[in-house]
């Protein structure tokens, strides 16, 4: 069971779409506007949002995931493997930025 509406939960895909539209945006930022967003949420709950997005756009073909570098002038990326997704959704790196492994979107 969700605490969110479908309106509610249609209207943050669309802002997340929007997000990335012309540039990468870290998987962890999903959460990060979703704080923003519904800040009188419980922090799980507000995370467990961010995943179920993550998860359907990637899903849906919206979006795909890479590893890469915070910052640098390569800024290289690798694709996450098909078979690792469910495990980078789970993995607490992915939702909180490290300078050698962010996960992007």
């Amino acid at each position: 069971m969700t605490w969110w509406s479908s309106e509610e939960y249609a209207g943050f895909r669309t802002e997340i779409l929007a997000d990335f539209e012309d540039d990468a945006l870290g998987v962890y930022e999903v959460w990060w506007t979703a704080n923003t967003r519904f800040p009188g949420r419980a922090v799980s709950d507000r995370l467990a949002l961010a995943e179920a997005i993550v998860a359907e756009l990637v899903a849906n073909g919206n979006a795909r995931l890479y590893r890469g570098r915070w910052i640098g002038p390569s800024h290289e990326r690798q694709p996450v493997p098909d078979g690792d997704l469910g495990a980078v959704l789970l993995a607490w790196s992915t939702w909180v930025p490290q300078e050698d492994g962010v996960v992007w979107m």
